[in-house]
């Protein structure tokens, strides 16, 4: 079976043959336009183009590697699925997205994750009061439970509110929907406040508002 992927594999098929002609529909199944995959995918090519285990396989190109990853990330699609779909052997499958994904976190963690120490929260409060109308406001938040199986030994640390298991993604954006800060992999039992209270971005905005002499949004006087 897997022998077949050049002509039988989703990436040969369905991707190169019809999703890279329509990018509406490209964008549905990965979640990211034409234009955003070629992005990522000169992010991270270098990184990703290693030569196969046994020289007599036909490497798999790091675009096709990015296309699995992706689409892990978009869907949560099994291994074992995706192994069948895109015509690679199932134990490789799992070593394309574990590199591609650490390769992806290397290259985007320093463009799109912000120094909360260097955030002017005079600024962002602004920009609430402006566009929304929200005086003395410097971010919004919201979490997500993330659902996983529960792991080995931990008894009840992931079980939710929902009475499922999960991690918390907490986000904070600022007024024009940029992230500020977000934290990723607290326990799901814990609350979206108990988690803000323990991450940096609460500690550095506790340490300004304590400054008499920082101005800091709703200050008084």
């Amino acid at each position: 079976m897997f022998k077949y992927r050049d002509t039988e594999g989703l990436y040969k098929v369905l991707i190169n043959r019809h999703l890279k002609n329509n990018n509406i529909k490209f964008g549905e199944f990965f979640r990211v336009n034409i234009q955003q995959f070629e992005f990522l995918l000169s992010m991270v090519e270098n990184e990703i183009n290693l030569p196969p285990s046994n020289r007599n396989k036909k490497p798999i190109s790091p675009a096709e590697k990015l296309a699995i990853a992706l689409r892990y990330l978009a869907t949560g699609e099994s291994m074992r699925s995706l192994s069948f779909g895109f015509r690679v052997n199932y134990s490789y499958i799992s070593v394309i997205i574990k590199i591609t994904l650490a390769a992806l976190k290397t290259k985007l963690i320093p463009i799109f994750k912000p120094d909360t120490k260097t955030i002017n929260f005079m600024s962002k409060a602004a920009e609430f009061s402006y566009k929304w109308n929200f005086p003395n406001c410097i971010s919004a938040i919201d979490g997500k439970h993330l659902r996983i199986r529960c792991p080995s030994k931990s008894g009840s640390l992931h079980r939710n509110y929902k009475d499922f298991f999960s991690i918390v993604l907490l986000a904070m954006v600022d007024a024009n929907y940029k992230f500020v800060a977000v934290d990723i992999g607290s326990f799901g039992k814990e609350g979206d406040s108990g988690i803000f209270f323990k991450i940096e971005y609460y500690g550095n905005i506790a340490h300004l508002a304590s400054q008499k002499n920082v101005n800091f949004p709703g200050q008084i006087k």
